[in-house]
């Protein structure tokens, strides 16, 4: 819990607006909020996860939250951002989900398959997005092994995901003693936020210009968890 407190202070510190979502006693996975979809400016899909155990999430997080959240699951966001959600047999973590400008790289994982990947396309393409599969091996979601720290550059674990599908990107490699380094989350200017865990990958980011803030995040890494999972970021919805 304290944790979760530093980490929320350190979201506010640079630069983002941060709105907490109710407790979840029945969901102990509730605190990996990034799963449960996808934010675009034109749209917001919501997912459906494939873990038993977090069927109910999504529906118990939208039913305690505030009227902005109330109102996106009757189908209404503010601004002019549309609303779909993934629909069975798809299964899709938010955790699997990466934009890169108008391309979006969703992990082939075991959270997330091809149902819900046509499902994304038909969401997406109406707005310009190209969405492109990326094998992931070894790790629970796309963003465990793969981060966007530029518009064209990616810090990524080549242990556990397929890097010829992303040959198009200046790749940045962990190093391999910090195999979990590669999830990290780009904040305000060249602030990016990186696991205290890992400071080989600070130094990584340091060397191309970066400024890397470690946060502690010690006991959720224990589940597999990183600093994006902890948050969904929402940006601004579209212009009208």
């Amino acid at each position: 819990m304290e944790q979760h407190r530093a980490y929320l202070d350190a979201l506010e510190m640079h630069g983002f607006a941060v709105f907490e979502l109710p407790p979840l006693p029945d969901h102990p996975d509730g605190a990996f909020t990034e799963d449960l979809g996808v934010a675009f400016p034109e749209v917001m899909v919501w997912g459906r996860a494939a873990a038993p155990g977090r069927l109910g999430e999504l529906e118990a997080t939208l039913h305690g939250a505030e009227a902005l959240l109330k109102g996106v699951l009757e189908g209404r966001d503010p601004g002019t951002r549309q609303v779909r959600a993934i629909q069975s047999p798809g299964t899709l973590d938010g955790g699997d989900v990466i934009r890169l400008g108008r391309t979006v790289l969703v992990g082939g994982s075991t959270r997330t398959n091809p149902a819900a990947l046509n499902q994304l396309i038909d969401a997406l393409g109406p707005h310009g997005y190209r969405v492109q599969l990326v094998p992931v091996r070894g790790a629970l979601h796309l963003r465990t092994a793969c981060s966007p720290v530029g518009p064209d550059a990616l810090l990524v674990n080549p242990e556990w995901v397929d890097v010829d599908s992303l040959s198009r990107y200046r790749l940045l490699r962990v190093h391999e003693t910090e195999p979990f380094g590669a999830n990290v989350l780009p904040a305000r200017g060249s602030t990016v936020l990186v696991s205290l865990s890992a400071p080989r990958t600070s130094e990584v980011l340091a060397a191309i210009g970066a400024d890397p803030a470690p946060v502690d995040i010690s006991e959720f890494e224990k589940a597999e968890g990183g600093l994006t999972c902890l948050s969904l970021r929402v940006p601004p919805p579209a212009a009208p």
